[in-house]
């Protein structure tokens, strides 16, 4: 694997961006000191012609301008948590409520996504670091991240690792936004999930708390499937949702296949593994996004995230489910996004 770096503009406080290009021959994938954001991932179609599968904005202005957390290293918390509140030994914590002024997301106002991460080029992979304080966003404990971005043979490898000081709830994940077309709406490309269950949407459009079947739903997406063929329909959990957005369990323990995605227009294919508990699928059902790369202007169902993770709003579950990190103890987790031709 290659890696070269190059100047990626500044943010607007005048801090600089590094875009860093990994690189095995065949495919290529940029990520920026800022957020970091996987900014690009190109890889070649059945014909040979490079195609970028990821949205993303060409300066740092896009990312610091867009609301949907395009491209970006996700944390303290993935997803959301219900009311800004939350329970850990004993004690009550609030955090601010970004969703509409009613949940908290994605690690809050000033999440892991708006952070300038340190980069080290090692011989055979790029590493990102960051410090998150004791009490930032309301969190409990000083968090210690590392995430490290490996390519090789097509395939783009993600390890997160953290250390805190004090009890924390952690939920890492990245969360790009793929077309493997390239650009247009994603309903003809289809979509594989291994998972047998769901997490139902309650009220505020977050997990209840149940487990819930996918087997005779329009949630069923155990073969692949043409991701618009059901998205429109009447079943009450995508009218919550307007589309999917919804935590699947994904069957199995240990790093295991999670989904495939493949464009038969193009032949582009891609392969999920992680050793996450589950991954919520999101079908862009509200994505914006003005002066995209090459100009483009992202709109509705566009593109469609995978983002592995722990179930969304952690007071809903038993302790057992709640991504808590203790002192003491190493998160460590791994996600593989494979691209092939077919």
């Amino acid at each position: 694997m290659k890696i070269t770096a190059e100047a990626f503009g500044a943010t607007k406080d005048g801090t600089p961006v590094t875009r860093y290009w990994l690189s095995d021959g065949s495919c290529r994938v940029a990520v920026l000191t800022y957020g970091g954001i996987i900014q690009a991932i190109e890889v070649p179609d059945r014909s040979g012609k490079t195609v970028d599968v990821v949205l993303g904005f060409d300066s740092p202005a896009g990312y610091e301008a867009q609301t949907c957390y395009i491209g970006a290293m996700i944390g303290r918390c993935a997803n959301r948590i219900g009311h800004g509140k939350f329970t850990l030994n004993g004690k009550d914590y609030t955090l601010p409520c970004n969703d509409n002024g009613v949940n908290h997301l994605h690690g809050g106002m000033s999440g892991f996504d708006q952070k300038h991460w340190q980069a080290e080029v090692q011989p055979d992979a790029l590493v990102l670091t960051l410090h998150s304080a004791d009490g930032e966003e309301g969190y409990p404990g000083a968090l210690d991240v590392k995430v490290t971005y490996q390519l090789e043979n097509g395939a783009l490898k993600l390890h997160y690792e953290a250390d805190t000081d004090a009890d924390t709830l952690c939920n890492l994940t990245n969360h790009s936004y793929f077309n493997l077309a390239g650009k247009g709406e994603v309903g003809t490309q289809k979509l594989q999930i291994h998972a047998s269950q769901y997490a139902p949407l309650g009220e505020e459009n977050i997990p209840d708390g149940t487990h819930a079947a996918v087997a005779g739903t329009p949630m069923d997406l155990r073969e692949l499937t043409p991701m618009g063929a059901h998205w429109d329909e009447s079943f009450v959990q995508l009218r919550k949702a307007g589309g999917y957005d919804h935590h699947y369990w994904v069957d199995g323990e240990g790093m295991r296949p999670f989904a495939e995605a493949v464009c038969e227009e193009n032949g582009i294919h891609l392969t999920v593994m992680s050793d996450m508990p589950g991954v919520q699928l999101y079908t862009a059902n509200f994505l914006t996004g003005a002066n995209g790369k090459q100009g483009t202007d992202y709109g509705r169902r566009e593109a469609f995230c995978l983002e592995t993770q722990f179930v969304p709003n952690p007071p809903a579950w038993t302790t057992e489910l709640q991504p808590i990190l203790r002192k003491g103890e190493h998160y460590s987790h791994t996600t593989v996004f494979a691209f092939s031709v077919g």
